[in-house]
């Protein structure tokens, strides 16, 4: 955490939440809440605060549990509410999993800073 790659979600002392993400690599590499606090919305808090310090004029990706394992349904539906979309099939530490991908951003914002325009003024100013 003193690295600044790490984010956790605590109840006083005690962490019911932790997120690590590499800006290297554009990823988030871990997200897990404690079972008594899940369904709080702790993961989605901790998900957007990472993805807003990863680079978004690049793709940023998850591995999570694939389709058929049980395990992945919270995590995959998470990240497709994020607008993750499904990648390739791996396989990571001996277990199947599935890459998620969230494609760059590519928002009016995002497209049109740094790029030349036309603008056409369609009725004068101030009417």
């Amino acid at each position: 955490m003193n690295d600044k790659r790490a984010l956790c979600v605590k109840n006083e002392q005690e962490i019911v939440g932790v997120l690590l993400y590499s800006r290297k690599y554009n990823m988030i590499c871990c997200l897990a809440v404690a079972p008594a606090y899940r369904k709080r919305g702790i993961a989605s808090i901790l998900l957007k605060e990472a993805l807003d310090k990863l680079d978004r004029d690049k793709d940023i990706t998850v591995s999570t549990f694939g389709g058929n394992d049980v395990k992945g349904i919270a995590p995959r539906k998470l990240y497709k509410k994020f607008g993750f979309e499904e990648g390739e099939l791996i396989e990571e530490f001996g277990y199947p999993n599935q890459k998620f991908v969230l494609h760059t951003d590519k928002s009016a914002d995002n497209v049109i800073i740094g790029r030349k325009v036309t603008v056409t003024v369609d009725r004068p100013l101030g009417r």
